[in-house]
């Protein structure tokens, strides 16, 4: 299967299709502006790590593992449903260009001319200013690895690498959604699937994690505005954050559900930072080698790792923040995080 990113008034695109079908050829053709109004892509993660992404139009539906050769035409970007309000429309257009990007970034097969790289411009907090029009920041080189703040791809590292991962499905397709809800048995969370700060009404806010509820499911159309992340919800004895630096490992356990407000997102109250609620945690050597395999792999020397240890001691992978913060977890702990981090600096290229 061959997909084509372009849009249908484009000469090229036509004359390319023209000849791909004379030569018996299956393509699909995507044009960017579609999604997410008309378009539905969707990511999902088994507890290994291992991903399938497909891709839905109208009367069209392709498994992009089936996909072995991407030409990448298109200039455009997604543009969000008309009943989208107008102060959303920024915000949503920019989340979904970058989600492509990420899934871009994960299509292992011959891009023509080359494999867009992700967005890495700084984030915008005022979604009211008028984007740039090109949808990707750049086109790497072939050989380019995804860039390491990529969740698609830090997710299918993770299991590479043995770590255990939550089930997990990005999509804005609300039959989807409501599939995977059923599935995990109502048990849930969500999860923004960029990081883009949006302003609502003029106020910035600050998306966290939270628990999927029954009444949500009311409400599943809402999916169809742009991607989001579902994650089945992992009992939580402890969360961690592991500071890696270099091949040295900081483990910090986060005691989350001693206090209900904290429960599904540690971040979400201003308790969060007091040191009760943390202590020194001692990681098995196993999960300590995956953490600096991981980050290495990422072709990072600095990452904060979070992870979940269910009640039965099992430690399960969520995410890698490339720029984490650490200071005050050095604090309250005293873990010498920033002596590692100035030897670091000061040894250079060995």
């Amino acid at each position: 299967m061959i997909l084509i990113i372009g849009t249908a008034d484009d000469e090229h695109v036509r004359y390319v299709t023209d000849r791909l079908s004379k030569r018996g050829s299956a393509y699909i053709q995507f044009d960017p502006r579609h999604y997410p109004a008309s378009a539905e892509v969707t990511v999902e993660y088994d507890q290994a790590g291992a991903a399938r992404a497909s891709l839905t139009l109208p009367g069209q539906h392709v498994e992009l593992s089936d996909v072995r050769a991407v030409w990448h035409r298109a200039r455009v970007r997604p543009m969000p449903a008309s009943s989208v309000r107008e102060d959303q429309s920024w915000w949503t257009a920019e989340s979904c260009s970058r989600f492509l990007s990420q899934l871009y970034e994960c299509l292992d097969c011959l891009w023509v001319p080359e494999r867009p790289a992700s967005q890495r411009e700084v984030i915008r907090l005022n979604d009211t200013d008028a984007p740039p029009c090109d949808a990707w920041a750049a086109l790497p080189a072939r050989a380019q690895m995804p860039s390491p703040e990529n969740k698609l791809h830090q997710l299918s590292v993770a299991g590479r690498l043995g770590l255990a991962v939550p089930r997990t499905l990005v999509t804005n397709s609300p039959e989807r959604f409501l599939g995977f809800y059923e599935d995990c048995g109502g048990e849930l969370i969500s999860k923004r699937a960029v990081e883009l700060v949006p302003r609502v009404g003029g106020e910035m806010t600050r998306p966290f994690t939270v628990s999927v509820e029954r009444r949500d499911t009311a409400n599943h159309q809402a999916v169809r505005y742009g991607p989001v992340i579902f994650q089945e919800k992992v009992p939580k004895r402890l969360e961690l954050r592991v500071t890696v630096v270099g091949t040295q490992v900081f483990a910090a356990e986060i005691r989350s559900q001693d206090s209900q407000r904290q429960q599904t997102d540690w971040r979400h109250h201003p308790e969060y930072g007091q040191s009760r609620y943390y202590a020194v945690h001692k990681l098995p050597a196993d999960i300590e080698r995956q953490c600096v395999a991981i980050v290495k792999e990422l072709n990072l020397t600095f990452g904060a790792l979070d992870f979940i240890l269910t009640p039965d001691d099992k430690y399960v992978f969520l995410e890698v923040n490339i720029n984490g913060q650490w200071a005050y977890i050095e604090s309250m702990l005293g873990l010498p995080i920033s002596d590692a981090i100035a030897e670091l600096l000061a040894r250079g290229h060995d």
